[in-house]
């Protein structure tokens, strides 16, 4: 069955054992392809205008038609299982010396918990006001990311009301397979479209676009976006957890001349700890791992072992007795957490920084917590403290990022410890997951072929 006008081809496919829809969107012979597997008792229970016209269903795939290289035509809450993918693997095989119309691009999939796998998808085409961006590095998040791998990430398992701002029971709006996972990318453009005056072809620049060899991007997004010439690819992979930490510290509120304790020396506490000392603050950096400590030292902190028997009273000492003016929790670890509040001391302040999984068993907030008035602010990537929003954004955070790197003023390269093809996605999760103690940044290499 076709419809949505001649360029574009939907084929339904009824299955009364899915209990939700399945979309594939691919290209082929300059014709877009949507393939769907629907339940219709799914269909029918939707209220009436949700099927009608422009609205729910029939919106998604009108947005979809009109960028079927982008997932922002269909939203999760109207289509969980929504996968960004050919609707023939056959067809997406098929290079131009075979009769197709493309070559085949690739992309990382998380198919279920712990099990990683390649999907081969028809290379984007290009259209107006786009850009078409070939990838040469995506790094992987130990943190959000990891939990969606291991299957602990709470939109998982519940819904998010996004306008009550509260997760409730019912049909969770993320489901394996997860595709187009990743968002520290770094690649170059290789095409634009009409009426694309920046970037221009063979720019490098830096973005959120999944864990895929290709994408098409409105260049709005591209908008000084674009790299330096002499500045390693590799750094444009920090841009996302570089803003994290950068967001952790705003929350902070760090002042010159205060003490700080960092709690945990991975990625993004060592991005934070370069960050609060380039500003003549006092960092007290803590983890076990003695190489990630020695990091620290390098960028101007004074390391502490976490396993020393009573860290808090190790910092009390340090400090003449006042403790840190301020601990930044960045390890997502609830022990962590409840020894940040007892380093933190009377009228303390704790940034939360970490993604914390499951039950806080350990953390007993009848303790000092409670006999200390402790603040607990949390902080995450979704936006920035409320104090901030008149003048920061989301993006002046990843432009603020990728400006002092620019400027030689924060160095993520040190970081860097594992380059993996990109074919060999299923190994980086794993190292990641049981990491060995040298691990911080793993980096996905596409200008391998996957094969």
């Amino acid at each position: 069955m076709g419809f949505l006008g001649s360029s574009v081809c939907l084929i339904v496919r009824e299955s009364p054992a899915k209990p939700r829809p399945s979309i594939y969107i691919s290209r082929h012979e300059g014709v877009c392809v949507l393939s769907a597997v629907v339940n219709p008792a799914w269909i029918l229970a939707r209220p009436a205008d949700w099927r009608r016209g422009r609205q729910g269903l029939g919106a998604g795939l009108h947005r979809a038609a009109a960028r079927p290289d982008s997932l922002g035509g269909l939203r999760l809450r109207q289509l969980p299982n929504l996968r960004f993918g050919p609707a023939n693997d056959a067809v997406a095989r098929r290079r131009p010396s075979e009769g197709g119309s493309c070559l085949v691009a690739y992309l990382v999939e998380l198919t279920e918990p712990r099990v990683v796998g390649i999907r081969t998808y028809p290379t984007p085409a290009v259209g107006p006001g786009e850009a078409r961006v070939r990838t040469l590095y995506s790094g992987i998040s130990a943190g959000t990311e990891m939990a969606t791998y291991r299957g602990t990430n709470p939109y998982l398992a519940k819904r998010w009301d996004a306008e009550l701002a509260l997760f409730r029971p019912g049909e969770a709006i993320l489901a394996y397979p997860v595709d187009v996972w990743g968002y520290s990318e770094v690649g170059v453009v290789e095409a634009v479209g009409a009426e694309v005056a920046e970037p221009a072809i063979g720019d490098v620049v830096w973005g959120i676009w999944g864990h895929r060899s290709h994408a098409v991007l409105s260049t709005e997004l591209l908008v000084g976006h674009v790299m330096p010439p002499d500045l390693d690819p590799k750094v444009g992979t920090f841009d996302r957890v570089g803003a994290v930490a950068l967001n952790a510290v705003l929350a902070s509120e760090a002042r010159i001349g205060e003490t700080i304790a960092v709690f945990g020396q991975g990625v993004i506490g060592l991005l934070a700890t370069q960050l609060l000392t380039s500003q003549g603050i006092q960092v007290l950096a803590i983890d076990t791992i003695p190489s990630r400590l020695a990091l620290a030292r390098s960028f101007g902190a004074t390391p502490f072992d976490a396993g020393t028997d009573d860290l808090a009273l190790a910092l009390r000492d340090h400090t003449g007795g006042a403790g840190p003016d301020r601990v930044i929790e960045l390890t997502g670890a609830y022990p962590a957490l409840h020894e940040a509040i007892r380093v933190a001391g009377v009228g303390g302040t704790v940034i939360a920084g970490g993604f914390y999984q499951g039950p806080a068993t350990s953390l007993a907030l009848g303790e000092e917590f409670h006999h200390n008035r402790v603040t607990l602010i949390s902080s995450q990537i979704g936006s920035v403290p409320a104090a901030l929003r008149e003048r920061w954004s989301r993006e002046r955070l990843h432009q603020t990022v990728m400006q002092l790197c620019a400027a030689g003023r924060l160095d993520p390269l040190p970081l860097v410890t594992h380059v993996l093809p990109a074919a060999d996605a299923a190994t980086a999760y794993a190292l990641i997951d049981q990491p060995p103690a040298d691990l911080l940044q793993v980096i996905l290499n596409f200008t391998e072929d996957a094969g």
